[in-house]
Order: structure tokens, then C-alpha cells, then sequence
């Protein structure tokens, strides 16, 4: 399967994920990657940010941006409104990597951008994404498990939706979202 390779090495690893105790870790795959002029909202707080890979499956809504779909079993918390104890709680167990069971999803590119442990951290990207802690949003902010070049498993939030966006929306052949030209900020 295509997914193998990337896996390889690190199906033999293990890594805690509170090794960056005082950080959290978020999966940009979007308009929230370092090169798009939304990063300016979070750019004051950026630490540092990774080229990483996600399992799942890339659509392009109507208006220009992406979504991320991932498997069920890939989501290990649920975001709720307390991000501080959603994190600790559920980033201080050893990750131990393992091939996706989804054959029609694919290796997702993006960034893994790394942030100070503070409550208000993602506050400016909530609400950019639509997102509030219980209620129905399109994104849902959940904890999933990001791979960084060096093979190694992140725990890390994501913005993704859990079944197939309904229409107009389209799947992305690309393993990357490209901004559409169109597409104002």
C-alpha cells in the first residue's frame, strides 16, 4: 500500500508525546500553513513549525478551502472547553505507530506548527475554522496523531470533519492543498 514506505521505520517507534511539556501541537494543512496570509492571525505565538504528514482524505469545498477527512479511528479526544486538560490528558500516553486501516485514504501533506501551552492559544483559529467546543460546527477540533519527516508520531490537534463533506464539495487528487487563486483572505 502506498501509506508503507512513510511508515516503515516508524511502526518500530515509540514517543511521548508531553516531550515538548510546555507546547501544543497543531496539523496545518490549509489556510493555516505558515505560507497562507491567514497565518498572520497566530503568527505572535508560533514556536516552530515542521513539514508533516496526516492519514486522511483532502476535499476543496464550493468557496475555495480545504477540509481534511479522517478516519473515526485515527481521533483520539474530542476537542471540549477545557483545552488544557484535553491535552495533558490525552497527549501524556505512549504513541505507538501503526499502519491506518483505510484503504482509500492517503498520506495528507502539511505543517506541524507548535505553540506555548496557554488556554487562549487557539482561540483566534477557532473561530477562524467556525469552530466552538460543543456546538455543531463544519470542522471539528479533535486530537489525532501527525508524522514529522523524521518518521517520528506527534499527538497533535487537527482540524478535520469525520464523514464525507456533503456537496458542493470535491475530493483532491493532490496529496496538498493548493490555494485556489481566487480565494480572497
Amino acid at each position: 500500500m502506498r501509506y508503507n514506505h512513510f511508515l516503515g521505520s516508524a511502526r518500530h517507534h515509540k514517543e511521548i508525546g508531553t516531550t515538548m511539556q510546555n507546547n501544543l501541537l497543531l496539523f496545518a494543512y490549509g489556510t493555516l500553513r505558515t505560507t497562507e496570509p491567514e497565518s498572520k492571525m497566530f503568527q505572535h505565538k508560533l514556536i516552530e513549525s515542521k513539514p508533516a504528514r496526516i492519514f486522511g482524505r483532502l476535499y476543496q469545498i464550493q468557496e475555495g478551502y480545504p477540509v481534511l477527512q479522517i478516519p473515526n479511528e485515527s481521533v483520539i479526544a474530542h476537542a471540549s472547553d477545557y483545552l488544557l486538560s484535553d491535552w495533558m490528558l490525552n497527549t501524556e500516553q505512549t504513541i505507538d505507530a501503526k499502519e491506518p486501516d483505510a484503504p482509500s485514504f492517503a498520506w495528507i501533506q502539511g505543517e506541524l506548527l507548535t505553540f506555548p501551552l496557554e488556554e487562549d492559544v487557539l482561540e483566534s483559529m477557532d473561530a477562524w475554522e467556525g469552530f466552538t467546543p460543543g456546538k455543531k460546527s463544519f470542522y471539528k477540533r479533535v486530537i489525532t496523531q501527525a508524522y514529522t519527516t523524521d518518521e517520528m508520531a506527534h499527538r497533535c490537534w487537527a482540524y478535520v470533519c469525520l464523514s464525507e463533506p456533503r456537496a458542493p464539495s470535491r475530493p483532491l487528487k493532490e496529496n496538498s492543498w493548493t490555494r485556489p487563486k481566487d480565494l480572497k483572505y
